[in-house]
């Protein structure tokens, strides 16, 4: 049933004969009804769905970041940050041979965009979590100084993550995100981004690297 929030002339939300309706970053996107395929499905498209399947698991793990990296690129268009992310990381992130495809968590990007990188990140672990450091040159053009430093840490055996998206600022030039002691104890993928001010401009993520338990 779709249903018709401003008249009949107006938004529909729903499913409407062979047709769904539904917004999509404020805009009325239609498309064709999915249709069920009695094949068996090929070696392609089986490798195509564990490729989807692994780098989900990591994706939903990473929410909070992939929205800030990936949402201004969204803006204005029929997609959202998270099929944003999927495209760049799909062909690219993901490594193997079906039945044994994993995650490359060096080439995953979390974030993308025109403002300027992390210069020389690095990362430590401290008694409550993991302290980054960065460089803000005076070189850098001072627009960028006001930038949020975006921390994320992953624990593949855990399947958790912790997050801060709007940190210090990059003129900082360090931040530290606490970790719980069962995060801490455990081996650790690492990223830092950077959003801009008005969230409307983000940074290309950068992979710290994978820190061993102590």
């Amino acid at each position: 049933m779709g249903l018709l929030p401003t008249g009949i002339l107006g938004e529909i939300n729903g499913s409407v004969g062979p047709v769904v309706t539904y917004l999509l970053n404020g805009q009325n996107v239609i498309r064709a009804k999915g249709k069920g395929s009695t094949k068996a499905p090929s070696l392609a498209q089986l490798a195509n769905r564990q490729q989807l399947k692994v780098l989900t698991v990591f994706l939903k793990r990473a929410t909070i970041f992939l929205k800030k990296g990936f949402g201004h690129l969204a803006l204005g268009t029929k997609h959202n940050y998270h099929n944003l992310a999927v495209s760049a990381n799909k062909s690219t992130a993901v490594m193997g041979e079906y039945p044994d495809q994993y995650i490359d968590y060096e080439k995953l990007i979390l974030s993308k965009g025109e403002i300027a990188q992390a210069s020389n990140p690095a990362v430590e672990r401290v008694e409550n979590g993991l302290k980054f450091t960065w460089e803000c040159p005076p070189s850098l053009e001072f627009r960028f100084h006001t930038d949020q430093v975006m921390m994320l840490a992953y624990s593949p055996k855990l399947d958790q993550s912790v997050c801060i998206d709007s940190g210090a600022k990059r003129r900082a030039e360090q931040d530290v995100l606490p970790l719980g002691p069962g995060m801490l104890k455990e081996q650790l993928e690492v990223y830092i981004g950077f959003v801009a001010d008005d969230r409307l401009q983000a940074a290309n993520s950068s992979y710290l690297g994978s820190l061993s338990p102590d």
